[in-house]
């Protein structure tokens, strides 16, 4: 009985995995905000994994915060995000996202970059 599969049915999650911080590099809109503020905030949406978002780069702060977030039982991926020059029929930029897995060291990311 032990290996009985159990039907629990769908689980519904909150996910944003495109999510700018207190740590972002341009268009900072939290200067007053904590690491503690926003993790409140997220815990408050109910967000069980995030995509925490910074430009062209990530600092020791970006990942101090992932680790932080998973203290508190939220899935953390770090996405990366470039800004190209390319615009499409509308005239509109497009940007690209890299989305590294959660499992992937800091060490590792430093060393791709």
């Amino acid at each position: 009985m032990a290996n009985e599969i159990q039907n629990t049915g769908s689980e519904w999650r909150k996910l944003d995995l495109h999510v700018h911080n207190n740590n972002t590099h341009l268009n900072n809109n939290f200067k007053d905000c904590s690491n503690k503020d926003f993790i409140k905030k997220v815990k408050s949406e109910n967000i069980s994994v995030i995509g925490l978002t910074n430009y062209f780069k990530f600092s020791d702060a970006d990942f101090g915060l992932k680790q932080e977030l998973e203290k508190e039982n939220i899935v953390v991926f770090l996405n990366l995000e470039f800004r190209l020059s390319y615009q499409n029929k509308d005239k509109n930029n497009c940007d690209l996202h890299i989305v590294f897995s959660n499992d992937v060291t800091k060490q590792t990311i430093n060393k791709f970059l």
